[in-house]
């Protein structure tokens, strides 16, 4: 996915504030008809990335993005590039609905949407430059992105992010070839 994407905008420099809620994502877009009015204003797709951040504190910032009240993020995607030898874990996280069982001021419908882990690529080299090993293609949702289901009667381009092997291998040589690995 780049900058250019139809129907998007590349926000990945915009602080988004609700409530308790600060934080300006490593990577952001948002649907091009949204307005960026503070306090107001969420992403619909973040991308988090922790080379010094713990595998928790990605879990934590997922979860905040998806979760937060008045959050329209749809996805969320973690990617966790361990320091000490090559290997990536690309974590994708979406907002599931669930039924409380009683109704609360947080959830007065007695519906809340919790962000879950919906898949997991790991992207891994033996060491010297031995074989590379990418666990599945990472696919990202359309309607996580543009929050809306495809349309492809009226554009067959309206589908799903598919990223293969090969684009991740690419992905990770670069992270890779930077770390001096």
């Amino acid at each position: 996915m780049n900058t250019t994407t139809p129907g998007l905008r590349s926000t990945s420099q915009t602080l988004v504030t609700s409530g308790m809620f600060s934080k300006q994502a490593d990577a952001s877009w948002a649907l091009a008809s949204m307005p960026l009015i503070p306090d107001v204003f969420f992403p619909s797709f973040v991308v988090e990335t922790g080379l010094s951040e713990s595998v928790a504190r990605l879990r934590r910032d997922a979860k905040a993005w998806l979760e937060t009240a008045g959050s329209r993020a749809g996805l969320a995607v973690t990617i966790d590039v361990n320091r000490s030898h090559p290997r990536i874990v690309i974590r994708k996280w979406e907002k599931e609905q669930f039924q409380r069982r009683r109704v609360t001021r947080a959830a007065p419908l007695g519906v809340i949407m919790k962000a879950n882990m919906t898949g997991e690529t790991i992207i891994s080299r033996l060491p010297n430059g031995g074989h590379k090993h990418v666990s599945n293609a990472l696919t990202l949702p359309f309607d996580g992105i543009f929050l809306r289901a495809p349309n492809l009667a009226a554009n067959l381009q309206e589908r799903d992010f598919i990223f293969s092997h090969q684009e991740l291998q690419r992905l990770a040589d670069d992270a890779w070839d930077s770390q001096g690995f």
